[in-house]
């Protein structure tokens, strides 16, 4: 049966439905219907199948299914009794085939993936944060959630993903079970949920003067409400509905002139409005919205930016809209306008600057001034410093400051970040110190990054206005632990912002949290558990320019890292763009391609790659650039050029330790490789201190010192082991007593790939006569007799296997 609502807007219904198919268990024809499916099937066809009571499925029917799981052409969504399942159930995601989710209550995170599955992870994060409140972790609440959408036509395809209506999906079986949970209350009682519903989290002192101390009573006793302080150091509690769907579904249902008169007794109840929290501020903005009325605009604007604080950019976009709709000033303006650009909806607020023109003349520059932010986290550089060359002088500093920085030009952001904080405002104190902090970490100057987040800290905690880039203050903060050798540090911060995030349901700031966590994670050898931050799709992505390409080189990275195949992103097969324009991510994607084409055998590409990259970053300054490419170059086994011998102006001993690393492998020196490999092990980088581990073994063994070179080797593989199925070119080779040459190793991982001597020939731009002289030299080297034992050498060596032809 195929569920109606979910139809793309505009186009042929036929065509562009997302087709959602629910199957029953029970019926005698269902692995026909999965026969079916298997032989309709297409990757570009996708469609979600729903199979409940898979415990009563026939052993014909779950054969099919594996087939279908197998194909991996649609998406399916299983539910079954796991005590009455048939064992080859069991082996569904024994093999890998499916993931299991018990049916127990969810935490946020499982709640968003569940949700997202549903729509095939082409559900918009505002609509996945809905339904994962909305369901509280109640994985089969959550499944009627998405069917009762579905059924009321409240699923809209917007031309990239699906879109949640803001409406509260109901359905009779969701109605009839809401309706159970009020049956038998008294009138005062309902009246009290009600009233708790609109203020949820409404605080008691105010209900009990209010509704009254019997009907809050009555509440608690059938459970229907819950009763806690707002933080452990607070006397004050605070009371909210029980499950948030009922109370959504008692707001949704309440007359709007009931809605008017309880919040006008709630006014009267509350204190002054400097004794407002941040939850009052935005949720007595919602209920005047939802009553019919209008906030005066001072609380209206006070709400939008309590809103973004919290991150609940959808909420800020809400009110602020209402806002410029109700007084169309230059306030109303600016704060639209920051909470589309904290939204990512930049086509939005580009209908909307024009407008804003139209109806605040004589204050260009301000609005000039959101239109360059806009363009700037775009990508769009030009076009905004243009725009800057427009505004006062402080303002100009600040986007050409941004710019600059995201063109990979960090000396020149610095430069007119500082001039910018000397115009004194705290806003672009803050926002400016940032910038700092980040052009600092990019220079190869963390410690002095620190020095910065100290003084902005007691700043921020005097009392900081909101600003746009004042999110990635713990990033920046995490990255400057990061680049001076603190790993676990920046990981603990980054590991509570992003679980902070994901716990209050925020939009879009869990996806620039995981990013910058998987990076960290990254960097520390845990390449595997790094690779979910980096996988963005609708429901989980920042949305600005820098961080979408950012994800798609650190994926790259992390994958190389494990010795996979050409990468396969959201948007299928993917290879890493190399920009012909100096900006950030150049380094990163220089070494994403780097390996990719190092990879496929050629070295010389892979060099020229490097140099370039190498070259742009020391001419900018960009010394903490310029180490990661150098350590790149040791890693690869690639010569390094001879002129960044000398000594680069870095900060902190992990930086410190990958030069030395880059150093010590050009020139052989046993004892500088060793000193640097051990205090990158010392601060948690294992990934780098198992290739260090493995390339002192060989150079052990080029000294004849067998000893110490399987001391190396030992540590070299406990360390990887610790760091999951690593593949790396450093981690190949590297127990044998007469150590390969660099052409060696790279023929030798061609050939245990599965190709053949002329493939490997063409890659490498020499005879199949002479690949199949080296080939000869390796067997006789690492002791094996041809391809097949010498695929069981590199997966010893690097611990996983290593058929990877394309």
């Amino acid at each position: 049966m195929e569920i109606a609502g979910l139809k793309r807007r505009g186009g042929d219904t036929s065509s562009s439905r997302a087709q959602v198919i629910l199957l029953d268990a029970t019926s005698s024809d269902l692995a026909d219907h999965l026969s079916r499916l298997l032989d309709a099937g297409k990757a570009d066809n996708r469609r979600t199948l729903w199979l409940d009571d898979a415990h009563l499925c026939s052993v014909l029917s779950l054969q099919e299914l594996r087939k279908l799981l197998m194909r991996r052409s649609h998406r399916i969504i299983v539910a079954a009794d796991t005590d009455r399942v048939h064992p080859e159930f069991h082996r569904l995601w024994k093999d890998g085939l499916l993931r299991r989710i018990d049916l127990s209550p969810l935490d946020p995170e499982s709640s968003r993936e569940l949700a997202s599955a549903f729509l095939g992870d082409q559900l918009s994060q505002e609509g996945v944060v809905r339904l994962a409140q909305l369901s509280a972790g109640l994985p089969l609440l959550l499944r009627e959630l998405v069917r009762a959408a579905s059924e009321q036509h409240l699923f809209n395809w917007d031309g990239s993903c699906w879109q949640l209506d803001d409406v509260v999906p109901v359905s009779a079986g969701l109605r009839e079970l809401t309706q159970r949970q009020l049956t038998a209350l008294s009138a005062s009682a309902t009246d009290a949920l009600e009233m708790i519903s609109l203020a949820t989290p409404a605080r008691l002192s105010i209900l009990e003067e209010v509704v009254g101390t019997d009907s809050l009573l009555e509440l608690e006793e059938r459970r229907l409400i819950e009763v806690s302080p707002r933080d452990l150091k607070s006397l004050k509690h605070w009371i909210s509905v029980s499950h948030p769907y009922l109370g959504h579904v008692l707001r949704q249902d309440m007359p709007t002139l009931k809605k008017r008169r309880n919040l006008t007794v709630w006014l009267d109840a509350l204190p002054g409005r400097d004794d407002w929290t941040q939850e009052e501020w935005t949720r007595l903005s919602e209920w005047h919205l939802e009553a019919g009325e209008t906030p005066e605009m001072t609380t209206l604007l006070m709400a939008v930016y309590r809103a973004l604080d919290g991150h609940q950019f959808p909420l800020a976009v809400q009110l602020s809209e209402a806002a410029w709709s109700a007084y169309p000033c230059l306030d109303a303006a600016k704060a639209y306008g920051y909470a589309l650009l904290a939204s990512s909806q930049f086509d939005k607020l580009e209908e909307q600057l024009s407008n804003f023109r139209l109806a605040v003349p004589g204050h260009e520059d301000e609005i000039s001034f959101i239109e360059a932010r806009s363009l700037a986290l775009q990508g769009r550089y030009e076009e905004a410093e243009c725009v800057a060359n427009t505004l006062p002088d402080g303002d100009r500093e600040m986007i050409v400051s941004i710019t600059s920085y995201f063109n990979g030009d960090v000396s020149k952001s610095l430069e007119c970040a500082s001039r910018a904080k000397s115009f004194g405002e705290v806003g672009r104190i803050t926002e400016a110190a940032i910038i700092q902090m980040a052009s600092l970490c990019h220079l190869g100057r963390p410690i002095d990054a620190l020095s910065i987040y100290d003084d902005i800290s007691k700043l921020r905690n005097s009392g900081l206005e909101w600003t746009l880039h004042g999110d990635s203050l713990e990033e920046i903060h995490a990255l400057a632990l990061q680049y001076a050798g603190r790993l676990a540090e920046a990981e603990r911060i980054l590991k509570e912002q992003y679980e902070n995030a994901i716990r209050e349901y925020c939009v879009r700031i869990h996806a620039q949290r995981g990013l910058a966590l998987g990076y960290t994670l990254y960097e520390m050898g845990r390449v595997e558990e790094s690779i979910k931050f980096f996988k963005f799709n609708p429901n989980y992505r920042v949305g600005w320019w820098q961080w979408e390409i950012k994800a798609d080189l650190y994926l790259s990275m992390a994958v190389s890292c494990l010795g996979h195949p050409p990468i396969v992103t959201r948007d299928g097969d993917y290879s890493p763009s190399y920009p012909e324009s100096k900006n950030l991510p150049f380094f990163l994607s220089a070494i994403a391609q780097c390996r990719k084409v190092h990879g496929c055998g050629n070295e010389r590409q892979a060099v020229t790659i490097l140099n370039e990259a190498l070259s742009a970053s020391l001419d900018g300054r960009s010394y903490a650039n310029a180490v990661a490419i150098l350590h790149e170059y040791a890693r690869l086994d690639l010569p390094i050029p001879v002129k960044v011998h000398d000594y680069l102006p870095v900060q902190g001993p992990f930086l410190k330790a990958r030069l030395q690393y880059a150093r010590a492998v050009e020139k052989g020196d046993i004892s500088m490789l060793s000193e640097a490999v051990g205090i990158l092990e010392e601060i948690g980088s294992n990934l780098y201190s198992a290739e260090g581990y493995a390339e002192l073994s060989r150079m052990y063994h080029r000294r004849g010192d067998v000893r110490s070179a399987t001391a190396a080797s030992l540590r070299a593989q406990h360390l990887s082991s610790m760091c999951g199925s690593v593949d790396t070119p450093a981690l190949q080779f590297y127990n044998e007593r007469v150590p390969l040459a660099p052409r060696e190793r790279t023929i030798a991982r061609l050939a245990a790939e599965g190709f053949t001597d002329k493939e490997i020939a063409e890659r490498l731009v020499i005879s199949p006569r002479t690949v199949s002289n080296t080939l000869l030299r390796v067997y006789q080297k690492v002791g094996v007799n041809g391809r097949r034992q010498l695929r069981g050498v590199i997966g010893s060596s690097a611990g996983g296997a290593v058929d990877r032809k394309d």
